[in-house]
């Protein structure tokens, strides 16, 4: 027999031999446990889970905070609070948790329980609800090169300091600030992994929010708490939002701007009708019952009035001035047309009804007077056919009075209705260029 092909047969058994112990051992070295194992993480590690992973503890660590907003849930102008959701992504170095991917079958990262890893102590200091984490992760990745990463999801709920003076084309800038508990500067660094632009463009990308609220920018700046000695960093995300006023303007500026309008064409009914009158109490129901929907969306405390606040208290007052400016010239109308009747009925040598018109618009305590007025409650009768005897009785008596103070029967004819109509004119002129002025005044304001 021959011994060459019997040893090639031997040598080639040996060399599988060899080469089947080499794969499985790196098969063994490919699975998670063995990982798990030469990071020392196959149980929980107090050295891992409770200190921070720096081989010397006078070395800070550098931790990344990253937030994406992905909606704007409410913004409550009463309570001042914003409520958005928001997705975290904290990063850290260690370093104690590192590999080399060749000897792990090229393996560069693992997922591991976050209960077994200490996770950085980081809060949100304007958050006031208690909702907390909406999605809570429980696993962090952990890369190769120590490098430590958990994402959270938040629903929050932030105080927020809103300035209304500018509503409803108002802007606002609501934080979220981000800082550790314990872990002062000279422990725990925060900062931003990605720049204010990547940031901006990232989060456009996964805002979806089509609400109120336009998202104009979000700006990044890292400061530092001090009290006493002691310094904390702070990772402040400044939220910028933008309303669309749109809604606000049809509901609100275009029908009270429209009621300012209404009573200043006002001016154009005659005083003769009556109706001029119970038009403008209209209009200031009208605005008092916007005024009331106002008060619904606007805060009641603020450090300054809201310009939709004054501009409606404003437009307020103009019409209740213009009421107190009709009701005048109503009653200066009402003298003149007593003195013209009174001389009527001078000329015409009726006694009887000059004393019936001296008894109805002189103090029935003045005797031996001439008759000077008419009793212009007549007209009031015939316009309101429905007042109880009460009443006639006080307005008649309230009407003799005010003739007995202004004295008609001293004043010639038309008197009365030149001064009321030369009132009607100034008064006109002078609401209206104040009118315009104050319109310019406010648009400017909300425009710029």
């Amino acid at each position: 027999m021959d011994p060459g092909p019997t040893m090639s047969t031997l040598r080639l058994l040996c060399a599988l031999a060899l080469m089947g112990g080499v794969c499985g051992a790196q098969d063994s070295n490919c699975s998670y446990p063995a990982l798990l194992s030469l990071l020392n993480l196959g149980e929980r590690s107090a050295a891992l889970a409770e200190t921070r992973p720096v081989k010397n503890f006078t070395k800070t660590t550098s931790v990344m905070v990253d937030m994406l907003l992905n909606g704007i849930l409410e913004v409550d102008e009463k309570k001042q609070t914003f409520t958005c959701f928001v997705t975290a992504s904290t990063s850290w170095d260690s370093d104690i948790l590192q590999w080399r991917p060749k000897e792990v079958c090229g393996l560069r990262r693992i997922s591991i329980q976050r209960e077994k890893l200490w996770i950085p102590d980081i809060v949100i200091l304007e958050d006031i609800g208690n909702s907390g984490v909406s999605i809570y992760n429980q696993y962090a990745l952990v890369f190769h090169f120590g490098l430590l990463q958990v994402v959270d999801r938040y629903e929050l709920t932030t105080a927020c300091r809103m300035d209304l003076y500018r509503f409803p084309f108002d802007t606002q800038i609501c934080s979220i600030t981000f800082q550790s508990v314990l872990n002062t500067v000279h422990e725990v660094r925060l900062r931003s992994y990605f720049n204010q632009s990547t940031m901006n463009h990232h989060t456009r990308e996964v805002f979806t929010s089509l609400g109120e609220w336009e998202l104009v920018g979000i700006n990044i700046t890292v400061e530092q708490y001090n009290i006493g000695l002691t310094a904390w960093d702070q990772l402040k995300y400044m939220i910028i939002l933008e309303r669309r006023p749109l809604l606000y303007v049809i509901n609100l500026v275009i029908p009270i701007t429209f009621l300012l309008v209404l009573d200043v064409a006002s001016f154009c009914i005659s005083e003769a009708r009556g109706e001029k009158l119970g038009f403008k109490v209209t209009i200031l129901l009208s605005i008092s019952v916007l005024l009331l929907i106002l008060q619904d969306i606007l805060p009641s405390t603020g450090d300054r009035l809201p310009l939709m606040a004054f501009y409606c208290s404003v437009i307020f007052t103009l019409t209740g001035l213009s009421l107190l400016e009709t009701m005048v010239v109503s009653l200066l109308v009402n003298l003149d047309d007593c003195v013209e009747k009174d001389m009527d009925a001078l000329e015409t040598g009726d006694l009887a009804e000059s004393q019936k018109e001296v008894e109805n618009c002189e103090d029935p305590g003045r005797q031996g007077e001439p008759a000077r007025a008419v009793d212009i409650s007549l007209e009031t009768k015939e316009n309101e056919p429905n007042i109880s005897g009460g009443d006639a009785h006080r307005r008649m008596t309230l009407q003799k009075l005010l003739i007995s103070i202004f004295k008609p029967g001293k004043k010639k004819p038309r008197y009365y209705k030149e001064v009321a109509k030369k009132i009607d004119i100034v008064y006109f002129c002078l609401y209206f260029i104040f009118v315009i002025a104050f319109m310019a005044y406010t648009f400017n304001e909300w425009v710029h």
